[in-house]
């Protein structure tokens, strides 16, 4: 397990609850955080204005990352691990080569700062949540935007992708809502009501997508 503290500083802990390792080098406290598809590395979002890409077993950094103007806030993996993505609250986020560390797109749409992103399980659409309340979706073949979705009216705190085949994207968002988006148009199919304050996190099963988690003030 990983944790990403506001004292800028990561933790690697073993399942039985062992402090394993803490990975230091930011100077600015942490945002996201994510895994590596492969297990052996760990990416870090910091309010540095970098992201850092870390090795689990030996706690070295082994690349830093920067681009942004903003602190960045999260960081993703497309499934393979070839690419990573960050989200910057400079309003913009960037596509890497994790092979070679270097910046091969920027992502360009949003008015506000960036909170969330994921990569589709196909590996070429990549969405994003911002605090201008509207989630977007890219075509990294196209290099371009695919989709706009303006469908809350708080900032979208969190986007996922249905993992296994990416048939639906999920939203959630500062309005107390959830969204499912699906096709090719990502059109809106299902709205999600309950929480009575702000969703801060959500999460799709793996298995089919029939499941989903999410956590809001309202405790």
């Amino acid at each position: 397990l990983a944790s990403g503290s506001a004292d800028a500083t990561a933790r690697l802990w073993g399942a039985d609850g062992r402090l394993l390792r803490e990975l230091r080098g930011h100077t600015d406290r942490l945002g996201r955080i994510a895994f590596h598809p492969a297990g052996r590395h760990l990416a870090t979002a910091s309010f540095d204005l970098t992201w850092r890409f870390w090795d689990v077993e030996t706690g070295a950094c082994l690349a830093e990352q920067e681009g942004h103007s903003r602190a960045v806030y999260a960081v993703a993996f497309q499934r393979d691990g070839a690419l990573a993505a960050s989200a910057g609250l400079d309003a913009f986020g960037r596509v890497w080569d994790v092979r070679t560390g270097r910046s091969i797109m920027v992502l360009e749409g949003h008015v506000k700062g960036l909170l969330a992103l994921d990569f589709s399980p196909n590996g070429f659409h990549l969405a994003t949540g911002a605090l201008d309340n509207s989630a977007r979706v890219f075509d990294l073949r196209r290099r371009g935007p695919l989709a706009v979705l303006p469908g809350h009216t708080a900032l979208v705190s969190q986007v996922r992708f249905e993992p296994d085949a990416g048939a639906y994207l999920l939203t959630a968002g500062y309005d107390s809502s959830v969204k499912l988006w699906c096709g090719r148009r990502l059109r809106l199919t299902r709205a999600l009501v309950g929480h009575e304050g702000k969703i801060m996190g959500a999460d799709v099963a793996p298995g089919g997508g029939r499941t989903l988690a999410t956590s809001g003030y309202d405790r």
